[in-house]
C-alpha cells in the first residue's frame, strides 16, 4: 500500500507524540527493516460503511446483532443489520456540543473511549471518554450516560493536548477500568507520571459506579464529581503512605490507581478466558511496549521506556529507593514502528494459527503484529501491513478482530492472501535433479530427498573420517546484477548435530560480485559475504581479497582500501537440530564517495531467522572506490568443513531458495509442514 498524502498528514497529525515539544533540528524518522511478502491483508468489513475517523468498535454485553463505532469527531454511530451485505449505522450519541464547554478533536483529543454497563440491557448505562475544552481550557472528560443524561465522573485539567489515555472497559470483576496518559509534551514534561498523589495521570485506574457496598469515597480533588462513583476495597494503593522512597500523605493519594507508570496506555483490553489486561503503551524515543497489567503494579515511566533505563525525564537518572518496574512481555524499537495500537488476544476461528495469540498494530509504521506465547516467552510475528490503526477489538458474532482505520474512515479485518513476490531473480525448490536445467552450474552431482518444506529438497553429507561433503556438490548461479540482493531458503540439521568447535565453520552459502569471474572461490575473490550457522548462531560475514590469512587473495593487485574479516553474528544460539529454519539476508553494498575517493558507511546487513529479526547493521563498508560499478551477481552454495573439524557424521538439507531484490518472507504458516525428514 502507497501512503496517499491525505494519510500521511493524518499520520503527522494524530501520531501519538504529535504534540511533543520537538527541538528545532531533529534526525528523520528510522527507515524500518522492509517487510517480506505477506500472507495477509486488510480488506473492509461492515459492507463498506464509512465513518468520521473511527477509533474503536465496541459491542454491548450480550449483543451480537448491533456494533457501535466510536468517531474521534465526537459521534458514536450504530451499527444493525450486520450479516446483511449492506448493514446499516445510524446516530447513537453526539457529544459535540456539552452543556460546559465543547469536543476539542484536534491532535490526540477527541472522542476516545466507549465502555458499555455489564447490565446495559436492564440500566441502559454506558461510559464514554473524551476531550473538551471549558472557558478555553482543555480538559479530559470520563462520563455516565443514562437516559440521554449525561452525569461526569472525572474531568480532569490537561496541560497539553497529548498523552492522554482514553480507552475504558469493564472488568471482570464488574469494575470499570480507564487508561490515561501522563498530560503530554515529551518525556514527562510535567512531572506527572512517578506519582499517585497529584492528578488523572499515567495510570489504569479502577472505579466503581455501582457504588456496592464496602466501597470507600475517592479522596478529594477538583477533578472528581463527588458522590457519582466509589473505589473498590481492594484497590492497591488506598492508605499509602510512601512512594518511590518518599513519604506521602494518604488522603492525597488518589486511590483509584489500579497500575502507575504508563506513558500513554490509549489502548488496552481485557482477555474474556484468563481475565488477563494487556496495556500498549507508547514509546517517547526508542520503544513501543506491550504490559500484562497488575494490582499495584508500577511499569516504570518516567524512569523507564520499555527494558531501558531513560534519563531525559524529570527523575533524570536517579532512580528511587526501591525502584522495581514491571517489564514489558514484549518491546520494539522505532526501526519497527513509532506509535503502538493496543489490541486483543484472538478467539476467532477463522485462523486458527493465530488462537490465543496477542494482536496489535503500530499506528505510523503500519505493522500487524501477532504475539504468542511459548515457554514464558512472547514471540512476535508481523503479518499485515495497514497503517492508522486506531483501535481493535472483537466482533461478538464468531470473535474475529475488527480493525479501525482511522485515515480510510473504514472498519476493516484480516483476509489471507497470496504473497506476491516482486523482484525475484531466481528460485529453487529442489524437486528434482534438473537444477542445472534451471540455471545452476559446477558441481554435477545432486542428491535430491523428501521430506522438505513442500516436497523434495537438496541434501548434503559428511560421513566420518572425511572433511569431503558427499551426495551433492557446490552449485552457483548466476543472476540479474544489483547492488542490493536478498535470500530465503530453509535449513535443517541432522539431529545430533556438531559444530567445529572454532569459532568458524561450516560455511554454507556466499554471495560474490561481477568483479569475480563465474568461478570466483570463497576468500580469493572481491567481495565474498557469508550466510552460514555457527555455533547456534546465525552469521552473516564479508571478505574480500585482502584476505591476509590467504596470500592468493591478494593476486589482484594493490587496492586503496580492503574491509577483509567482518562478522556479524546474531545475539543468541538459535539453531536447533532436526528442526527446519527459515535463513533470510539482506545485503546493500554501501555508496562511494568518488570525489573524495572514500567509501561511506552507509552498506546493510540485515539476517532474519525464522522471520525474526537478529542482526541489523546500517553502518557497512563492503567495498572501497577501487570498484564503482561493483554489483552482487552470483550465488555460491557450498556447504564446508575445512581440514580436522567435522565432528563427527551428518547431514543438513536446504530447500525452498529464493534470491531477489526485496524481501521475500518465511513461507505462509499454514503450509509448512508438520514433520519433516
Amino acid at each position: 500500500m502507497k501512503l496517499t498524502p491525505a494519510i500521511l498528514s493524518l499520520l503527522c497529525a494524530v501520531s501519538a507524540d504529535a504534540q511533543t515539544q520537538i527541538p528545532k533540528v531533529k534526525k528523520p524518522p528510522p527507515v524500518p527493516p522492509p517487510l517480506p511478502a505477506l500472507a495477509y491483508a486488510m480488506e473492509e468489513a461492515l459492507g463498506g460503511l464509512s465513518f468520521s475517523m473511527p477509533v474503536a468498535v465496541v459491542s454491548a454485553p450480550g449483543e451480537k446483532d448491533r456494533l457501535f463505532v466510536v468517531e474521534k469527531t465526537g459521534r458514536i454511530q450504530e451499527v444493525t443489520r450486520l450479516d446483511e451485505p449492506m448493514p446499516e449505522k445510524r446516530e447513537f450519541a453526539n457529544l459535540i456540543e456539552r452543556p460546559d464547554g465543547r469536543l476539542d478533536d484536534k491532535g490526540e483529543c477527541g472522542l476516545l473511549g466507549l465502555a458499555f454497563h455489564p447490565d446495559f440491557a436492564r440500566n441502559g448505562r454506558y461510559f464514554v471518554y473524551y476531550s473538551l475544552r471549558i472557558g478555553g481550557q482543555l480538559h479530559q472528560r470520563v462520563s455516565c450516560f443514562e437516559g440521554g443524561q449525561e452525569q461526569p465522573l472525572i474531568t480532569q485539567l490537561d496541560p497539553a493536548g497529548n498523552h492522554n489515555g482514553g480507552d475504558l472497559h469493564f472488568g471482570p470483576d464488574g469494575y470499570l477500568y480507564i487508561s490515561v496518559g501522563d498530560g503530554g509534551g515529551a518525556n514527562d514534561a510535567f512531572d506527572n507520571a512517578r506519582f499517585i498523589n497529584k492528578g488523572f495521570h499515567a495510570a489504569i485506574l479502577r472505579i466503581d459506579v455501582d457504588k456496592k457496598p464496602g466501597s470507600l469515597p475517592p479522596n478529594p480533588h477538583p477533578a472528581v464529581h463527588a458522590g457519582t462513583y466509589t473505589v473498590p476495597a481492594d484497590n492497591p494503593f488506598i492508605g499509602a503512605t510512601t512512594h518511590h522512597g518518599e513519604k506521602i500523605d494518604p488522603a492525597s493519594v488518589r486511590t483509584e490507581i489500579w497500575a502507575t507508570g504508563l506513558r500513554n496506555v490509549w489502548r488496552f483490553s481485557f482477555d474474556p478466558p484468563t481475565g488477563r489486561l494487556f496495556a500498549a503503551d507508547v514509546g517517547q524515543n526508542l520503544y513501543e511496549e506491550v504490559n500484562l497489567i497488575e494490582k499495584g503494579g508500577d511499569y516504570g515511566w518516567s524512569h523507564r521506556e520499555g527494558l531501558h533505563a531513560f534519563d531525559l525525564g524529570p527523575g533524570k537518572d536517579a532512580v528511587p529507593p526501591g525502584f522495581a518496574p514491571k517489564v514489558p512481555i514484549y518491546e520494539y524499537p522505532r526501526t519497527t514502528g513509532l506509535s503502538i495500537t493496543g489490541g486483543c488476544v484472538y478467539h476467532g476461528t477463522k485462523f486458527p494459527e493465530f488462537k490465543d495469540a496477542y494482536i496489535c498494530a503500530d499506528y505510523a509504521f503500519g505493522r500487524v503484529i501477532v504475539l504468542r506465547e511459548k515457554n514464558g516467552r512472547w514471540e512476535d510475528e508481523i503479518i499485515a501491513f495497514e497503517p492508522a490503526i486506531t483501535g481493535i477489538s472483537a466482533d461478538p458474532r464468531d470473535g474475529e478482530l475488527l480493525f479501525c482505520n482511522m485515515a480510510k474512515g473504514k472498519i476493516m479485518w484480516l483476509a489471507e492472501i497470496e504473497p506476491e513476490l516482486e523482484g525475484v531473480l531466481f528460485h529453487e525448490n529442489f524437486e528434482d535433479t534438473s537444477v542445472d536445467a534451471r540455471g545452476w552450474y559446477d558441481g554435477k552431482s545432486v542428491h535430491i530427498v523428501p521430506g522438505g518444506m513442500r516436497g523434495n529438497c537438496i541434501e548434503y553429507e559428511w560421513t566420518d573420517g572425511s572433511d569431503s561433503v558427499t551426495g551433492s556438490s557446490a552449485k552457483r548461479h548466476l543472476f540479474e546484477a544489483t547492488d542490493e540482493v536478498f535470500i530465503r531458503y530453509y535449513l535443517k540439521l541432522s539431529k545430533g548435530w556438531g559444530w567445529s568447535g572454532r569459532s568458524y565453520h561450516p560455511h554454507l552459502t556466499h554471495f560474490m560480485t561481477t568483479e569475480n569471474s563465474k568461478w570466483h572461490g570463497p576468500a580469493a575473490s572481491h567481495l565474498t559475504l557469508y550466510i552460514e550457522p555457527v555455533n547456534g548462531k546465525l552469521r552473516l560475514a564479508a571478505q574480500d581479497i585482502q584476505n591476509k590469512d590467504a596470500p592468493h587473495g591478494l593476486t589482484q593487485g594493490p587496492l586503496k582500501g580492503g574491509y577483509n574479516g567482518q562478522m556479524f553474528d546474531s545475539a543468541d544460539e538459535l539453531f536447533t537440530d532436526d528442526s527446519w529454519h527459515c535463513i533470510e539476508a539482506q545485503f546493500k553494498l554501501n555508496t562511494l564517495d568518488l570525489q573524495n575517493d572514500k567509501p561511506n558507511a552507509d552498506g546493510i546487513v540485515r539476517g532474519w531467522f525464522d522471520g525474526k529479526l537478529v542482526i541489523d547493521r546500517t553502518d557497512v563498508i563492503l567495498r572501497s572506490t577501487d570498484f564503482p560499478n561493483m554489483k552482487f551477481n552470483q550465488f555460491l552454495m557450498a556447504p564446508y568443513f575445512g581440514p580436522g573439524l567435522l565432528p563427527h557424521a551428518q547431514k543438513l538439507w536446504i530447500d525452498e531458495m529464493a534470491v531477489g531484490t526485496k524481501r521475500i518472507g518465511p513461507l505462509p504458516r499454514e503450509r509448512r509442514p508438520a514433520k519433516a525428514p
